[in-house]
């Protein structure tokens, strides 16, 4: 039986940290999905992600956010999660 790939969910998109996280995690082969307040975001583009999802802005909505993250977590099962 072969194990599970771990999975990541990195939660700000919109930074270019975030993509070199993506590619390094990736490389590794860890399933990686990220969360973005807007599509334009760089890293949802990214051929190294593997779920892309849209989530209220951590700053100006912090309890959607908190909540989508929940959602999140809830339907995926994250190893870590990635601020």
């Amino acid at each position: 039986m072969t194990k599970p790939r771990e999975k990541v969910l990195i939660t700000n998109g919109e930074a270019k940290s975030a993509l070199t996280v993506a590619r390094a995690l990736a490389s590794h082969g860890i399933e990686v999905h990220v969360g973005a307040e807007k599509r334009i975001a760089i890293t949802l583009w990214s051929r190294f992600v593997a779920r892309r999802h849209l989530v209220p802005s951590s700053l100006k909505q912090p309890q959607a956010f908190a909540e989508a993250l929940v959602r999140l977590q809830r339907r995926w099962g994250y190893d870590a999660v990635i601020p």
